[in-house]
């Protein structure tokens, strides 16, 4: 009988140990290591939002397990940058161990994921807020691919404001998408007001994006490069070094893994 009582109350131990573990870390920004592909997580509390989800191999369900409680299993807002598979691949696994309370996305999905059809789409001048964080659409798809541009332009880019970090989130928009942003001053303000903290930098660092006229204008801090193993030649090194020589720090979760932010 004291056995079983020890034992109890070593269980019990344990577990009051393991929620004050995983609870003590409750705000965080996660650039997820997903291979070739973007997922990007913000905790803070008991609430999660995910900005993209990578491709369709499991590797955003271990992103979260690594940073989510085991015992959370809702995702209270996910955003699809574009209905591409190395950005929304992961919903269908996610949605089957998570709750998604709100998607978001571009445009409304077709195909294999036509069965988000309840999300809703975000366009230029969109706010989303909740808390601490705020999503700002400065591009999206109604703007760039009705007017002829690449699938790759129809991603939404949006500002991301988390606690202190500025980040210019450019999912896998183009450089005709990059001059529109910048000719047309949608980054003006971003610029008046000392540039950015952080650059998603686009399209996994390809050599189409991330242009010079881009980084002068933001001016960022960390570009963060969501790469994994590929055959495209991601990252360009021109981008890489064109990153550098303007003085940013560039980090890469094919060689960090998870890129955390504080």
């Amino acid at each position: 009988m004291k056995i079983k009582i020890i034992l109890i109350i070593s269980l019990v131990l344990l577990g009051v140990l393991v929620i004050y573990w995983q609870s003590k870390d409750s705000s965080k920004l996660v650039f997820c290591d997903v291979g070739q592909g973007d997922a990007m997580l913000i905790r803070e509390g008991n609430w999660e939002m995910l900005l993209d989800v990578g491709g369709d191999d499991g590797k955003v369900m271990r992103c979260l397990e690594r940073h989510v409680p085991f015992w959370d299993k809702t995702i209270e807002l996910v955003i699809i940058s574009h209905w591409d598979k190395d950005h929304c691949g992961g919903l269908i696994k996610l949605s089957r161990y998570y709750k998604i309370n709100d998607l978001l996305a571009n445009r409304l999905p077709g195909g294999e994921y036509e069965q988000y059809s309840y999300s809703k789409v975000l366009n230029v001048g969109d706010v989303v807020q909740v808390g601490k964080v705020r999503f700002d659409v400065i591009s999206s798809s109604i703007e760039n691919v009705n007017d002829g541009g690449e699938e790759n332009d129809s991603s939404l880019v949006g500002i991301l404001y988390y606690r202190d970090n500025k980040i210019l989130m450019m999912g896998d928009a183009g450089a005709e998408v990059e001059q529109k942003l910048v000719w047309r001053g949608m980054l003006k303000q971003i610029q008046h007001d000392g540039g950015i903290d952080i650059l998603k930098v686009s399209h996994h660092g390809s050599g189409t994006s991330t242009s010079d006229d881009l980084i002068n204008m933001v001016r960022p801090k960390i570009a963060v490069v969501s790469v994994g193993r590929n055959s495209y030649g991601h990252p360009s090194m021109e981008v890489i070094n064109r990153l550098e020589n303007f003085g940013v720090e560039v980090k890469r979760t094919d060689k960090s893994g998870d890129v955390m932010v504080n």
